[in-house]
């Protein structure tokens, strides 16, 4: 399989004739100016603008929010699975849309999360969530949820993890709440969030 440089205008700039060495050894700067770097079926594969920055249009990453409240989930010590219905990004379209990133590709995805608890009861002794991933989860608990809860009977669990997945790994967010009824809910919008992205 060939490479191709083009310019910001998609206009060739270098054809290696379909011919790719298995690799390329450079002994100075490659000055590629305002063109693209192009590896992905004639896709930019990676952007450098005139200032540096650099972008890459196909690197796994994704950001949702609850796009409505999900009531009764938990709160008897039962877990559940949240959804997600609001998509403000899902860049390389990897998550389903509903409450499910599958890897696209093998590496260290950093994955954040916000999850709002709310309609606790007095008796509710623990709160968690987790990413529940192929290869490993990781839980965040936060206990005595009842006793601190704010007058909207809600708390807040705020969760950073760095997950290892190989290619078709998949991650979802589950939560529970223990020692009283199932009447926990979780809110809409951008107090329940999760984003991820692609580290390498």
């Amino acid at each position: 399989m060939g490479w191709n440089f083009y310019n910001a205008s998609g206009e060739l700039q270098i054809n290696d004739g379909g011919v790719q060495a298995a690799s390329a050894v450079f002994t100075g700067n490659v000055d590629l100016g305002s063109n693209l770097l192009v590896g992905n079926a004639g896709s930019t594969g990676i952007a450098i603008s005139s200032a540096g920055e650099v972008t890459m249009a196909a690197q796994p990453g994704f950001s949702v929010e609850s796009a409505s409240t999900q009531t009764n989930v938990t709160g008897d010590g039962t877990g559940g699975t949240l959804v997600y219905g609001t998509e403000i990004t899902d860049q390389n379209a990897d998550f389903d849309g509903v409450s499910t990133f599958t890897a696209p590709i093998t590496g260290n995805y950093l994955f954040t999360l916000k999850v709002a608890y709310t309609g606790l009861l007095a008796t509710h002794t623990l709160c968690e969530c987790k990413f529940v991933g192929s290869n490993r989860t990781s839980n965040n608990t936060f206990i005595d949820p009842g006793g601190s809860r704010d007058s909207n009977n809600s708390t807040q669990i705020v969760h950073t993890f760095i997950m290892d997945m190989d290619a078709d790994d998949t991650c979802t967010i589950q939560v529970r709440t223990s020692n009283g009824t199932k009447v926990v809910d979780f809110q809409t919008g951008g107090r329940n969030a999760w984003q991820g992205w692609l580290l390498g």
